[in-house]
């Protein structure tokens, strides 16, 4: 009797301790709160299939590059869900494999001074990370994902050095690692330039030869052996997408844009088919690589795009079916497509406004007032 009565002193000591222990825990998850909606999160995807991502100005940030907050949306237009609040995202750059995380930059003034940091976004909880400082960051194009935990970010050479260095960081802890390096010239494309497998990046330059002036080159690295390939050469070379692990590039032959697929070693090389118009103006790619729409200008003129009228197309990387496409709005620019390209992101002539349309049904509806206002990134 005596002992069970000793036992309890224990008991409550050892049952305070534990709480305090779960206190502390909690509280550097940021709250009971953020820490059943991170578990929540991790059960269901914060993002459906039918909704989207929108980052939007908001007034605090209308000094800082057409900076905003991060929203969600949904296709079937029910009340948008606002994720941060006063953050200023400049610019979102790539959504996470597992569709928890968001990459993007944040502005931001320090003394007087301009900065821009890489960022993640937690969308279950809106928690934010800043993984490199605006004092550390280079803006040279990032926001590329290796896995759910590993985002890739480019770092400017330093002075004397020609090598842009690429490197792995790893969003829970932010330690990095180097894992190539690319030739200053030579920039990696607007599109997911990394091969399905994630051993091969693509990217293009100004040739450096001087028997081969003006002419733009395409490149391949391949990370496992650290080596960089020479694909082909021309005045009017345009990388694409990976379809696969092929790359397929734009090449004007006689007078006509040309689509090719060619392995990233740079041999089989295969014709897929051929463009409309003499200059693609804008062009995107489906979150599936398996499409992309482009534009050309309706006539030849020096005029910006958006002051042209412009035909748009279809193409299909596995019927390699080319088709016009009518819309009921004149559109002058793509910002994104959905993953299976049903839904795009475009910018209205004249007006400049952001439009969702449907491309099954070739039917819009407008987002935002301004296509400078508003990013859209799709799941």
């Amino acid at each position: 009797m005596k002992k069970a009565n000793r036992r309890k002193p224990l008991l409550v000591v050892g049952v305070v301790a534990l709480s305090l222990i779960l206190g502390i825990w909690i509280e550097q998850q940021g709250g009971l709160s953020l820490l059943i909606n991170r578990t929540i999160s991790f059960f269901v995807s914060p993002i459906k299939k039918d909704q989207y991502l929108v980052k939007k100005v908001g007034n605090p940030c209308l000094d800082t590059h057409w900076a905003g907050d991060l929203w969600i949306y949904s296709n079937n237009k029910s009340e948008p869900k606002q994720i941060t609040k006063g953050l200023c995202i400049g610019e979102i750059l790539g959504l996470s494999p597992d569709k928890r995380y968001i990459a993007g930059t944040i502005e931001g003034w320090n003394g007087g001074s301009r900065t821009t940091s890489l960022a993640i976004v937690e969308l279950g909880t809106g928690d934010v990370k800043v993984i490199k400082p605006g004092s550390q960051y280079a803006n040279y194009g990032v926001g590329y994902w290796l896995s759910n935990i590993d985002l890739v970010n480019f770092i400017a050479p330093k002075i004397g050095e020609n090598n842009l260095k690429i490197e792995s960081i790893n969003i829970k802890n932010k330690d990095s690692k180097i894992i190539g390096e690319w030739p200053i010239g030579v920039l990696f494309s607007g599109n997911q330039p990394f091969s399905e497998n994630k051993q091969w990046a693509v990217g293009n330059g100004y040739n450096m030869d001087e028997q081969k002036p003006y002419t733009v080159e395409l490149f391949s690295y391949d990370q496992r052996s650290k080596t960089k390939n020479s694909i082909i050469d021309g005045k009017f070379i345009k990388f694409i997408t990976w379809f696969g692990n092929k790359i397929i590039y734009a090449d004007k032959v006689e007078g006509k844009n040309t689509i090719w697929a060619i392995d990233a070693n740079g041999v089989n090389k295969e014709k897929l088919g051929n463009l409309e118009g003499e200059e693609i103006s804008n062009f995107a790619v489906t979150g599936d690589h398996k499409r992309f729409i482009y534009s050309v200008k309706t006539k030849k003129t020096n005029t910006p795009e958006i002051d042209v009228d412009h035909n748009w197309f279809s193409f299909d990387l596995i019927n390699k079916e080319n088709k016009k496409l009518d819309f009921d709005e004149s559109f002058v620019a793509i910002q994104s497509l959905s993953r299976d390209g049903d839904l795009g992101a475009f910018v209205k002539k004249d007006s400049h406004e952001l439009f969702i349309v449907d491309l099954t049904l070739l039917k819009s509806n407008k987002l935002c007032w301004a296509g400078d206002n508003c990013q859209v990134v799709w799941p």
